[in-house]
């Protein structure tokens, strides 16, 4: 080796290494371990270099052999676990790097890479432990904050996750993975509002940003139902809405709507003439994108959107006098389910004056009865795959389910029977209970009833959700009953017709 010394060589390859020639300093080493093959510092440069251009399993062989040599040095043992850790030897990698904290209890870097390891093995407990106790000496390290955020998320430690992202977050506000964490952990922990605004704020600094998108459709989608975005898009019910409002609003002074939505009534009511429309809307996120739609069509000034129940507004603070028209759409496919009748008996009394007109002004609930054998048995749990999961069928829900008759095997077994008629301007919280006899039509199998309901706009505009057809988005409704009734043409089965404020439930009556 020319006329330098050992030394020499050695301080000649460590120069080599520590200014990034790995390959040089490699060579030299391996010639100086020649020499000396059981000298440790030796072998522990040879791993080195070789971790430098993360050729781990190389690596592996001389820090192992520097550890048996030299068993006491933090350094050798700390190497090896890098070793073992870049090879996905978690198991060996942890032992290294708590045998280099054992022999030197300063080693905070060997102390992350063990709690880093850990986790990779699974043991989610004592990595945090670990995390936590690095961070006792380094509160404000940025990495071990956001592995011990995410290591108290994956532990279902919510509250524990949101104090480390958000800590992280001050140290450093342009960590975007940590705010769309943190935006996850805040959905799941009921702050729907706060997570929407840690996204948005994502999507300000870095709009193609993927996980920050994909995580705010999933919380808007998920805190509106799917049907309210068929219900804008239902032509037949806008132009329904429109006529009757375009008609009342010349005749309006104070115009309040109740269930915002998008704000697309409201903005109805305004081209048609309105000064100034309040509308009041529950849902936060709806409330909010409504407002934002409103600014998109230039109607902030006419249109004030409040995030409100209408059973909490008040007049002098939210309302500037009692409404003389009333516009809203709360009504589900059975009518009643949103809640229409208490609101509209809270606004009569509250909001609006005596003679205030009420889009809409009434509703009618018209039904049949129907033989549907195969839907029956499409929605009962019974034998499947040969096997008795019938105990299983008290997880399918009761309730009315909306159908397309023309795609379901049905017969219908009479005439449509008149329900109930609802005067909106009139009607009186009530429970209702009738009893009648419907005469069948047809020889068969009763299963249970159709029903829908005509949405009495004013003395001009109806809706009627049994004439639906492609974009509509209320559809008729049918409700099993418990047990199936044979019966006989010009036979009359008894139904018990039950209504309180939120809902109708029929029943047959055995004679």
């Amino acid at each position: 080796m020319e006329t330098l010394t050992f030394e020499q060589h050695y301080d000649q390859a460590k120069e080599l290494a520590q200014s990034g020639r790995h390959k040089e300093a490699e060579a030299i080493f391996e010639k100086l371990s020649a020499e000396k093959p059981d000298n440790a510092d030796i072998l522990y440069w040879i791993g080195i270099v070789r971790l430098e251009v993360q050729n781990f399993e190389a690596a592996l062989e001389p820090l192992l052999k520097a550890t048996l040599v030299s068993s006491e040095e933090p350094n050798y043992h700390f190497c090896l676990g890098l070793a073992h850790a870049g090879l996905q030897r978690h198991g060996e990698a942890a032992n290294s790097f708590e045998r280099a904290v054992k022999l030197d209890a300063t080693r905070f870097d060997a102390l992350f890479n063990l709690a880093k390891a850990l986790k990779n093995m699974g043991n989610l407990d004592d990595a945090a432990a670990i995390y936590t106790l690095y961070l006792n000496d380094f509160p404000e390290d940025q990495d071990t904050l956001y592995n011990l955020a995410n290591l108290s998320f994956e532990l279902d430690k919510l509250t524990d996750a949101q104090s480390f992202y958000e800590k992280l977050l001050a140290l450093n506000p342009s960590h975007l993975d940590a705010s769309v964490n943190l935006a996850l952990v805040l959905s799941q922990l009921g702050f729907l509002e706060d997570a929407v605004e840690a996204l948005n704020t994502v999507l300000d600094k870095t709009p193609e940003h993927g996980p920050a998108r994909g995580l705010l459709n999933s919380l808007m989608s998920r805190q509106i139902p799917g049907w309210h975005l068929d219900m804008i898009r239902d032509s037949a019910r806008n132009e329904a809405y429109n006529q009757a409002i375009s008609k009342a609003v010349p005749n309006a002074e104070n115009i309040l709507e109740i269930g915002a939505g998008s704000g697309l009534l409201s903005m109805m009511a305004v081209r048609a003439g309105a000064k100034k429309v309040i509308a009041c809307e529950m849902s936060a996120p709806l409330a909010t994108i409504a407002r934002q739609v409103i600014a998109d069509n230039n109607y902030s000034d006419q249109i004030t959107i409040l995030h409100k129940k209408s059973t909490n507004l008040t007049i002098g603070e939210d309302l500037p006098a009692r409404s003389d028209l009333l516009i809203t759409e709360i009504f589900d496919v059975g009518l009643l389910g949103e809640h229409c009748l208490p609101t509209l008996l809270h606004a009569r009394e509250n909001l609006l004056t005596e003679d205030a007109t009420i889009i809409p002004a009434a509703a009618k609930l018209k039904a049949f009865l129907i033989s549907c054998p195969d839907h029956r048995e499409t929605l009962q749990i019974k034998t499947i795959s040969g096997f008795d999961l019938s105990a299983f069928d008290v997880f399918r829900c009761l309730e009315s389910q909306m159908v397309q008759l023309d795609i379901i095997d049905h017969t219908p077994l009479s005439q449509d029977i008149e329900v109930t008629n609802i005067d909106f301007q009139n009607a009186v919280p009530s429970i209702e209970e009738n009893i009648i006899d419907v005469k069948i039509t047809e020889d068969g199998t009763c299963d249970g009833v159709v029903f829908w309901f005509e949405l009495v706009l004013d003395d001009e505009f109806v809706i009627n959700t049994r004439k639906t057809k492609k974009g509509d988005h209320w559809l008729p409704v049918v409700q099993l009953f418990d047990q199936s009734t044979v019966v006989k043409k010009n036979d009359k089965l008894t139904i018990n017709i039950y209504r309180d404020l939120t809902d109708f439930t029929f029943s047959t009556v055995q004679s």
